[in-house]
């Protein structure tokens, strides 16, 4: 059913897709978005890529790199921004896409909405839960003890964890100060630089 379609990649300020850039695919330069609000980069990477506009790379070096080819991953969607205003702390993070990419289209494609969702601002959720060793503070006492009493209950350390990734998806959060830089990989997570 996939090869029943041509895949064209858009990105914009705006919801209007009339008005939107067409991503270049697979190459080094990314795309470069501009408003009174942002000023963002933009790049795409689709393995096997065979859609508009015509004559684009089949492949990026991208997937040739490890974890990428071990993992065999089938996309990457990489950004980085700067922030004009608001100023960071009143900002929320929210991906919107026009048309969900469905399996049925492209099968390899994993449902891009369901990776991050967030209800308050400012948040960003990691696809990765951050692991026990890293986490400081009140999250890291609450889910150590969480964990001693699941044990000595003898719920299991699986049931744990998986509570423990739930509670982390609803106190995870990030805050980017005024000027700051972030950037997001689709395929390795998240970073502020």
């Amino acid at each position: 059913m996939a090869h029943n379609y041509i895949i064209r990649v858009t990105a914009g300020t705006v919801r209007d897709v009339k008005e939107h850039a067409v991503v270049p695919v697979n190459t080094a330069d990314p795309l470069h978005i501009t408003s009174d609000l942002i000023d963002a980069r933009l790049s795409v990477r689709v393995k096997n890529y065979g859609g508009l506009p015509r004559g684009s790379p089949a492949d990026s070096p991208y997937f040739s790199v490890e974890p990428h080819a071990y993992n065999n991953d089938q996309y990457s969607i990489a950004f980085s921004f700067k922030l004009k205003r608001p100023p960071g702390p009143a900002t929320q993070w929210r991906k919107a896409y026009v048309r969900k990419a469905s399996p049925s289209c492209c099968p390899s494609f994993a449902p891009p909405h369901t990776r991050f969702r967030s209800r308050h601002a400012p948040r960003l959720l990691p696809r990765r839960p951050v692991r026990p060793a890293r986490l400081q503070g009140k999250i890291a006492n609450a889910f150590g003890e969480r964990l001693r009493r699941a044990v000595r209950r003898r719920e299991g350390h699986d049931a744990a964890v998986r509570r423990y990734r739930r509670a982390l998806v609803r106190e995870a959060s990030i805050v980017v100060p005024d000027e700051a830089a972030g950037s997001l990989d689709s395929e390795t997570g998240y970073g502020i630089q």
